[in-house]
């Protein structure tokens, strides 16, 4: 499919949709970035503010101006804990725009020991006195373990 626009200069191109491969991702990105911050309910100056940005550069993005830097997803993911924003849909357009903490623990590896990720996703199922009760266990756990090493004799 080709497009014709006109430059700033006054000429007129006709483009396809492989031309410019990179306005094409950054407009899609930055499509996608606006229908986030519209779910999430925000405007452009608080989503400027999480991801420690001015809202005139989120505009940017959002229009395809300007390209989402991979290093501000850090903002991105640290803004909801348990309904985590999914960087592969945010960047790439696929799967799902949010993603759930147990989905991003299945995508850890966690190498032979799955154990680690059983327990989180159990611990995380758990009601408050229980997720409790399991602390005070691995803190009491932890003070004896520092207690065996100050009773070790020195070499």
């Amino acid at each position: 499919m080709a497009d014709n626009f006109m430059t700033s200069a006054g000429r007129k191109y006709i483009a396809d949709d492989n031309q410019f491969p990179e306005q094409q991702k950054r407009c899609e990105v930055g499509q996608r970035l606006r229908i986030l911050r519209k779910e999430l309910n925000l405007s452009q100056t608080e989503m400027g503010e999480i991801m420690d940005m001015h809202p005139s550069v989120i505009s940017l993005i959002e229009t395809g101006k300007r390209t989402l830097r991979r290093d501000r997803h850090t903002e991105l993911l640290e803004m909801y804990p348990k309904r985590s924003i999914s960087i592969e849909w945010l960047m790439e357009g696929t799967g799902e725009p949010f993603i759930s903490l147990e989905d991003q623990l299945l995508r850890v590896n966690f190498g032979d020991d799955e154990f680690i990720r059983d327990f989180i996703l159990i611990y995380l199922a758990l009601d408050d006195s229980k997720k409790q009760a399991i602390r005070e266990i691995v803190k009491q756990m932890h003070i004896k373990k520092e207690d065996r090493k100050s009773d070790a004799p020195d070499d």
